[in-house]
């Protein structure tokens, strides 16, 4: 780096003097990072209008959706004992229904546990117990298996000789209770059979990779491994009349607070309450309906819940067994489990038992229809309006991006201002938005040439939606009462002209075009000038900005060589010019003697 001079010699501004210099030469940089900031603006441009294309994209495909157009709706002539929802599948028709009973959930209610007074339910198991009650002794285990392969049989970590207390075991997967059996002929897909001699579980079906399987028991074990703990088992029935057992595993310490959660949160379906008031326990299903026709529904056996709970007939338990709902739809004499269920895609909602018929009619909704389809229009709408403004934006081609110096001169106000009218027009008339937009105009103006779209609707204008009278926008309006006409005369058609499948664009419904449009200008954008994750060798854009970013590098390394020079050759005439006094006062004093004197 050259020594730095300030003109003491000549008397001259030498930095000032350079730094002018050096203006005129940095005016080629000045205009490449101008550049460089244009690009970057125009790329963050195209990336707001692709955010807006994505969405308007995933939009579209909301319309592809039969819901929007096949919407029905449910009539009751008394919602007190009867409503009804209709599915975008139901059949249109009406239905006169008769309940003759509801369907209630079987509980099991036990005998009165205290005739003094309540329980406290977060007193420990053991206080509620007697002293004398003998618990078992032995070691709870709770193991999680991931099988790695598929197959039909895994592998229990036990140590050998390890026992089984009571041949207990829960097997679950994913949530569900599988039965275990004692034999592994026959296996049924809901059951396992556990071989205690190897510790291997054998199931009645082939298990997928990665299946989680969650197992329970209890094990003997040396004194020092021991806890004490009891035990008991409750079965119920799902609604496909499958049985379903459970055995609980109660250690000390625990209350019957934390008891009844067990069993409420358990896989079995079923809910445990205290009543205070009666001072009894209650079991009931989760579900209605009588699963379990050849008998109770829910069934508990260990002393805990049939002596100390008081779950059994000997303590004074009462069973009430579950009921199906009972009625007559349309002269036709059913049952149900639940309450809710579902015929020809509506869903009946029993709320009481009726002396006469309540009549539902289902209808389609076209209200709905009619908003879905002119919601339709206006997000077309704001889509065309924002990428047309930008294609006729005015560029401002005398208002450049500011260097640093510019912006010194300029206040926030000013800079801002400037700033705006710089980024006008930065993709006015561009290639890419241009084909968007006409390729929109094409979807939505050729007809829709579908095998089955043979009623007449073939293009938006069959129902009242055409382009506005600007005949430089694509942008549509609605003629309200020829698509109500439309709607009512056949929703079926209204829902095959927007969401037809076809093997061509000509057979595609309007939304189907539109998605793919948008789907194919996306992906166009990105490549052009790419995305947040994207880095700059990805896109065009982003290599147009790193061969700029190259030549103002390169550009800046001259202008630091020239710099230099000018100082070189500032310091050559300082020097020389110091030599040049220096003799000057050497001739003065030998042409006068005395002036040294």
């Amino acid at each position: 780096m050259p020594t730095r001079v300030m003109g003491l010699a000549s008397g001259m501004d030498i930095d000032t003097i350079i730094k002018d210099l050096m203006k005129a030469e940095r005016v080629p940089l000045n205009k490449m990072k101008q550049e460089q900031t244009l690009l970057e603006w125009k790329r963050d441009a195209f990336r707001e209008i692709n955010t807006q294309i994505f969405n308007f994209k995933n939009t579209m495909f909301d319309y592809t959706l039969s819901k929007n157009y096949r919407t029905k709706y449910v009539t009751s002539t008394n919602e007190t004992f009867i409503s009804a929802v209709a599915s975008n599948n139901a059949i249109i028709g009406s239905y006169a229904i008769e309940v003759k009973q509801m369907a209630t959930a079987a509980t099991l209610i036990s005998g009165k546990l205290s005739t003094d007074e309540t329980i406290d339910l977060s007193q420990k198991i053991e206080d509620f117990l007697p002293q004398d009650y003998e618990w078992k002794s032995g070691k709870i285990h709770s193991q999680q298996i991931i099988v790695q392969e598929r197959t039909n049989t895994v592998k229990l970590s036990l140590d050998e000789g390890t026992q089984i207390i009571d041949g207990k075991m829960n097997v679950f997967i994913d949530g569900k209770i599988y039965e275990v059996v004692t034999s592994a002929d026959n296996l049924q897909e809901h059951q396992v059979y556990f071989n205690q001699e190897t510790g291997e579980l054998t199931f009645g079906k082939e298990l997928s990779e990665k299946t989680r399987i969650a197992v329970e028991f209890a094990t003997e074990a040396p004194p020092e491994e021991s806890e004490s703990f009891l035990s008991f088992s409750i079965t119920s029935y799902t609604k496909e009349g499958k049985q379903q057992t459970m055995h609980f595993f109660i250690k000390q310490g625990e209350t019957l607070d934390g008891v009844m959660k067990k069993i409420s949160q358990s896989a079995l379906g079923v809910t445990m309450f205290y009543d205070n008031f009666n001072n009894q326990m209650v079991l009931t299903m989760n579900e209605t309906g009588n699963l379990n026709r050849n008998g109770a529904e829910i069934s508990v056996s260990g002393d805990f819940l049939t002596d100390f709970l008081k779950f059994s007939d000997e303590q004074g338990a009462k069973y009430i067994e579950g009921k199906n709902a009972r009625f007559i739809i349309n002269g036709l004499e059913t049952e149900r489990f639940s309450n809710t269920f579902e015929m020809n895609g509506v869903t009946f909602t029993i709320k009481g038992i009726t002396e006469q018929p309540v009549y539902l009619q289902v209808n389609h909704d076209y209200d709905t229809i009619m908003e879905n389809i002119k919601s339709f229009v206006e997000k077309y709408n704001e889509i065309v309006e924002m990428i047309e403004e930008k294609l006729r934006e005015t560029r401002y081609r005398d208002y450049l991006p500011l260097t640093d110096e510019e912006r010194e001169k300029l206040t926030d106000k000013q800079q801002e201002q400037w700033e705006e009218k710089a980024r006008s027009g930065l993709l006015r008339h561009d290639p890419i938005l241009s084909r968007f937009i006409t390729e929109l105009r094409m979807a939505l103006s050729s007809p829709v040439d579908h095998p089955e779209q043979n009623t007449g609707f073939r293009s938006l204008a069959d129902i009242g939606i055409t382009t506005t009278s600007d005949y430089m926008s694509a942008k549509l309006e609605i003629n309200e009462t020829k698509l109500r006409e439309a709607i009512e005369k056949n929703p079926d058609a209204i829902a095959r002209l927007f969401n037809a499948e076809g093997n061509s664009d000509n057979e595609k419904g309007i939304a189907r075009r539109l998605h793919s449009i948008a789907n194919a200008t996306e992906k166009e954008i990105a490549e052009h000038a790419g995305k947040g994750t994207y880095q700059n060798h990805q896109f065009t854009l982003g290599r147009q900005l790193m061969r700029i970013e190259d030549d103002i590098e390169r550009f800046e390394n001259r202008l630091k060589m020239i710099e230099d020079r000018y100082y070189r050759q500032f310091r050559r005439m300082e020097l020389a010019i110091q030599r040049a006094n220096n003799q000057s006062v050497m001739l003065m004093s030998i042409f006068n003697p005395f002036q040294s004197q």
